[in-house]
């Protein structure tokens, strides 16, 4: 039974190997698919808007000027996404919180327990603010490992990365902006409720 894990085990990674070496040969590279998308969405623009390409007419922007103008107006939100990040990274390697997640990290003695202790404190920390729960996850998913790794214990790296990652749907707590964000366009729209 032992040898017939190991050959599905050896056949998976077999086609893994297979297909890893197939995207690297036909997947081109990101900024080429960049480039692909943005011709792509520049000639849909000139044929279902009838916009100009370069210079603004009376009554439309020119596609060249949209993608411009649509572009820089992203950096705002870019920095901000940037600065959420970075200040939870700071906070998240704090001697004071650091001392408490190696403290925390050292609890587990099982895989299933450090998964569940490190669901637990990301869905808390990213209802309370997303940018932090993210760093604190990943400083604590690292910490849990390096600790299970001196007690041998064997933990799924990969279902760590995902509680860290895919936990976010389900923390829509006092940081998130939608909801605050809704109410006010429709309280602007449509009056006070």
């Amino acid at each position: 039974m032992e040898n017939e894990k190991q050959e599905k085990v050896g056949g998976l990674t077999k086609f893994g190997a297979g297909f890893t070496k197939w995207a690297n040969k036909w997947m081109p590279n990101s900024l080429v698919l960049v480039f692909i998308l943005t011709i792509l969405a520049a000639v849909l623009a000139l044929i279902l808007t009838k916009s100009p390409l370069l210079v603004d007419s009376a009554d439309k922007t020119s596609v060249v000027n949209a993608w411009g103008k649509g572009f820089w107006s992203l950096l705002t939100f870019s920095m901000q996404m940037c600065l959420i990040m970075i200040t939870g990274d700071v906070v998240a390697n704090t001697p004071l919180i650091k001392k408490g997640i190696s403290k925390l990290a050292a609890v587990p003695k099982s895989q299933f327990q450090a998964i569940i202790i490190l669901a637990i404190v990301v869905f808390i920390t990213r209802w309370i603010h997303w940018g932090f729960g993210m760093m604190i996850g990943l400083v604590l998913g690292k910490e849990m490992l390096a600790q299970a790794k001196l007690k041998g214990i064997k933990i799924h790296k990969v279902s760590m990365a995902a509680i860290c990652y895919c936990i976010t749907w389900a923390t829509i707590g006092s940081s998130t902006s939608g909801p605050p964000y809704i109410r006010v366009k429709c309280v602007l729209s449509c009056g006070s409720r």
